[in-house]
């Protein structure tokens, strides 16, 4: 999915589209397997430095909150 098909959709569940938050849904698109939030973290810090851990886990825990993702 692209980044404005992630915004999209993360606005129709009632969740702001942080970058964030794109970044970490494309993620796991993209990656179709089990991820750990360090998986996550260790890939998207390499093109958005700012991310922070703390960052990660939230937006993980707002897109499972939007029924986007569950955990496993």
């Amino acid at each position: 999915m692209t980044h404005g098909e992630i915004a999209v959709l993360l606005k129709e569940r009632g969740i702001r589209a942080t970058p964030q938050r794109i970044a970490v849904y494309q993620y796991l698109d993209e990656h179709r397997v089990h991820a750990q939030a360090d998986t996550i973290y260790e890939t998207v810090v390499e093109q958005y430095p700012s991310f922070s851990r703390t960052t990660i886990y939230n937006s993980i825990r707002a897109l499972e909150e939007a029924g986007l993702i569950r955990p496993v």
